[in-house]
């Protein structure tokens, strides 16, 4: 785990059940931009066995799940 408050944090994990992936990485980077922050937030998989050819299927929902949860983020920190 990486953790830089304010900027970025980020994880791996090397063994998930079902085993989907042989391992990830999120990596999460936080920059100041003139009307408040950009988040980039990263995933890097190694796909196991058949999910490799599903990829693609997946990556469309990842991204939108993501984009939920960074959306999200943005009601919650507006209310701070």
């Amino acid at each position: 785990m990486a953790w830089d408050v304010g900027r970025r944090f980020a994880f791996t994990a090397t063994a998930v059940h079902p085993a989907i992936v042989h391992a990830l990485v999120d990596d999460c980077r936080i920059e100041p931009v003139q009307s408040g922050a950009r988040v980039t937030y990263t995933v890097y998989l190694d796909p196991a066995g058949m999910v490799h050819p599903l990829l693609d299927l997946m990556k469309g929902l990842l991204v939108s799940e993501l984009n939920k949860g960074m959306q999200a983020l943005v009601v919650r920190a507006a209310a701070l």
